[in-house]
């Protein structure tokens, strides 16, 4: 309802086929560049990790950092793509229809 603001918009189900379009795209974006940034990270200094004292649980800050990275990326591909794409009539959803069916 609040985001969709299915009561004063009568295009529900076609920001809903652009929002989950855009969710997958964010999903790529995330694994993309955490995987890409890991890979960097572990060549230029090598894997790490720490034992935490406490719990007797390792970490590896490596991937740590590069989900944040990662999660970054996607934060900044979502913004934009909510911006100009999902809730903006561009017309692509008309031409989706037409090719589908």
């Amino acid at each position: 309802m609040f985001a969709f603001d299915a009561r004063n918009s009568n295009q529900t189900r076609r920001e809903m086929v652009k929002f989950m379009m855009v969710a997958a795209g964010s999903w790529g974006v995330t694994w993309f560049f955490a995987v890409a940034s890991l890979s960097f990270v572990n060549q230029m200094l090598g894997e790490r990790t720490f034992t935490l004292p406490i719990l007797q649980k390792s970490i590896n800050p490596n991937e740590l950092g590069c989900q944040i990275v990662g999660m970054g990326f996607s934060f900044v591909f979502n913004y934009i793509m909510h911006k100009t794409f999902t809730f903006r009539s561009t017309g692509f959803y008309n031409r989706l229809k037409a090719f589908i069916r």
